[in-house]
């Protein structure tokens, strides 16, 4: 029998990886050619240091441009990681779901209407961005996202062949085709290049472990190399430390796994 876990305050909440100082980090707001040459701001994250570092293009779930994702990038400049967040809902006049009172409605439109080629060119634009960087290694770069970030990282990796490593945290409606995008995610990802992480909560809806077995049964298929983890007592966006649905234990475990392929097929290699 499954053990409960107890509702969680701001207090009881601890942070994914180590403690900074918001003076050491280096963020900085650039613009990239997107999709149709479009002009897309984006969220560019260093570490402190100076130095040449691998790099991950990290596209934003849902919420979009939000507090709790740039976090992630900066914690991800702790270990070594240059990272950049193309905006997408900019062709929809906003960044994130905070600028709209935390309304998902336009980012809910946005999402179902938009076209995988779309998201795919923006984020082609962030990583030819980060090839002109000094500091990034430019044959060391991947990709990492969550929620409806996830689904975009399995779809611009399966469009792309310069990425050295995708990770892939519980990407929802990566399974059933729609008006926008008729060729569901699922059926792409045999294009993939380089090795697949996923991650996700068994106790999640969408998707749900049947779809992540769907997934995980396509690249195994193909051929790919794939590592998949269902985490125990946990739904979606467990992961995210601003919503009710985080998981404090789920989230380092994660973390852990994260931090591992990173290192594996980005840092020491």
């Amino acid at each position: 029998m499954a053990t409960a876990i107890k509702t969680r305050t701001k207090a009881d909440i601890i942070p994914p990886a180590g403690v900074y100082r918001y003076s050491d980090m280096n963020p900085t707001e650039v613009k990239i050619k997107g999709a149709n040459g479009d002009e897309i701001p984006a969220y560019l994250m260093r570490p402190e240091e100076e130095g040449v570092f691998p790099a991950v293009v990290f596209p934003h779930g849902i919420h979009g441009t939000e507090e709790h994702v740039k976090d992630v990038a900066r914690r991800l400049a702790l270990f070594g990681y240059v990272s950049i967040m193309p905006a997408l809902y900019t062709r929809s006049g906003f960044r994130s779901i905070e600028e709209l009172d935390h309304d998902m409605g336009p980012a809910g439109a946005a999402l179902r209407s938009r076209p995988h080629a779309q998201a795919d060119g923006d984020m082609q634009g962030a990583l030819d961005y980060l090839k002109t960087l000094d500091c990034v290694d430019s044959d060391r770069i991947g990709i990492i996202g969550f929620c409806s970030g996830g689904t975009v990282a399995l779809s611009f990796a399966s469009a792309t062949k310069d990425a050295k490593v995708v990770i892939s945290c519980y990407p929802n409606n990566a399974i059933n085709p729609t008006d926008a995008n008729p060729v569901p995610v699922v059926d792409r990802v045999k294009n993939i290049s380089c090795p697949i992480l996923l991650i996700s909560g068994v106790e999640d809806t969408n998707p749900t472990p049947e779809d992540m077995g769907k997934i995980e049964a396509e690249l195994k298929k193909a051929g790919k190399t794939v590592e998949a983890h269902g985490l125990n007592e946990a739904a979606h966006a467990f992961f995210s430390d601003s919503r009710d649905s985080y998981r404090p234990e789920a989230a380092h475990i994660a973390w852990g796994y994260i931090l591992d392929w990173l290192a594996k097929y980005l840092k020491y290699v």
